[in-house]
């Protein structure tokens, strides 16, 4: 067998075979995350190319902790799946039932929401453990401490997620500047496309 003949896994994306994830971004979750508004904006992109790319959407929302964030825009996409949860991971029985038989096609999870190291860390753990591979969102997932969400990557990496961010990933989506949808997502002027998130960097709490 030559070194050619099986191929690695390196994570390249599909859009015929991947779906979006967003756990928990609700509106009490909000004043106790760190970075909130970029970490709000860099989902709502990924969320507005998901609706473009046809990707099957899931939006989790944990019981007692309010209504998605109105930033999201959700009430605009016909598309988007509710996921109502107490559990942490997302990925309830009947969801993933849904991504078998509704999106068959379906391999591949982006994952992005809060908090990182309780039910991001599990709905990336859940998708692992059954099969996905899976790509967490570093710049659209957040958590009360810094350290609580640095460990949390660590801890899913090791795991063997793939840790990315918003614009690497719809551009790994596009594949090439030629694909038609390319600038029915690029409509605006760079700059105010992409999300700062710098701060998610340095591990300094924001507040």
């Amino acid at each position: 067998m030559s070194c050619c003949d099986k191929q690695k896994n390196v994570g390249e994306l599909d859009s015929q075979r991947t779906a979006l994830l967003v756990v928990d971004l609700q509106v009490k979750f909000g004043p106790m995350m760190q970075y909130w508004p970029q970490v709000i904006k860099a989902a709502r992109q990924l969320i507005r190319a998901a609706n473009i790319l046809n990707l099957p959407i899931y939006v989790s929302e944990q019981k007692g902790w309010g209504s998605s964030a109105p930033e999201l825009s959700l009430n605009s996409y016909t598309n988007i799946n509710y996921v109502p949860k107490t559990q942490f991971s997302m990925l309830l029985p009947d969801v993933l039932e849904s991504l078998k038989t509704r999106h068959p096609s379906v391999d591949t999870l982006i994952v992005c929401g809060v908090m990182t190291h309780c039910c991001v860390q599990s709905t990336v753990l859940t998708g692992l453990k059954h099969g996905y591979t899976v790509h967490l969102v570093g710049n659209a997932v957040s958590s009360p401490t810094m350290t609580d969400r640095q460990y949390a990557i660590d801890r899913m990496r090791q795991s063997g997620a793939f840790i990315t961010t918003c614009e690497a990933v719809i551009l790994g989506l596009l594949r090439d500047e030629t694909n038609p949808k390319f600038y029915d997502i690029y409509t605006e002027p760079y700059e105010t496309l992409v999300s700062d998130c710098s701060g998610l960097l340095s591990n300094k709490p924001e507040k």
